[in-house]
């Protein structure tokens, strides 16, 4: 009879024991799931404010992208345009500069010979650094919107035959 009571009064305290290792766990448990939910509640207000940010970052992006192709020259206007740049070629004249970059009055391209060779101050869309991650075409893409434009970069900016080389600033002429 003895050997039952003690057995169950171990039976009984290890069955406190656990019991209380159960209720201590269960609380550690919920106070790191408390911490975890809170952690992720303010994560997701970050991930808002990044979403926020992001959103606004492709709206200028885009309102900026569409303010570069709208800065456009007239080409009935010979004295109004706002940007230009100087262009070299030897056999082009200044109507075949005007056909080259599709400038529809050639009165607004200025042309004069200095030492022997032609010079012509051509209206431009714009200057743009070439990044060592960027292409020609993404650059014909963004101010064009369209990447096959890129052959208009390559004529104004390449220099004797040499190629457009990253890290350079470029001459944007108009489409």
């Amino acid at each position: 009879m003895q050997k039952h009571i003690i057995t169950a009064l171990a039976v009984g305290l290890l069955t406190l024991f656990l019991l209380f290792l159960f209720s201590y766990r269960e609380a550690k448990y919920r106070g790191s799931l408390q911490v975890q939910k809170q952690q992720v509640d303010s994560l997701s207000q970050i991930c808002m404010g990044l979403e926020e940010q992001l959103e606004r970052a492709v709206e200028r992006d885009s309102l900026r992208n569409r303010w570069i192709y709208n800065n456009y020259f007239d080409a009935y206007d010979a004295n109004n345009f706002r940007l230009y740049a100087l262009f070299k070629h030897n056999t082009l004249g200044q109507a075949e500069v005007a056909k080259l970059f599709n400038i529809e009055v050639r009165d607004a391209i200025k042309s004069s010979r200095v030492m022997n060779e032609n010079w012509h101050i051509v209206p431009i869309k714009g200057l743009h650094f070439l990044a060592t991650d960027e292409t020609i075409g993404e650059v014909a893409k963004r101010y064009y919107f369209n990447a096959a434009d890129s052959s208009l970069i390559q004529k104004f900016n390449a220099k004797e035959g040499r190629k457009i080389q990253k890290n350079q600033m470029l001459v944007i002429p108009f489409n």
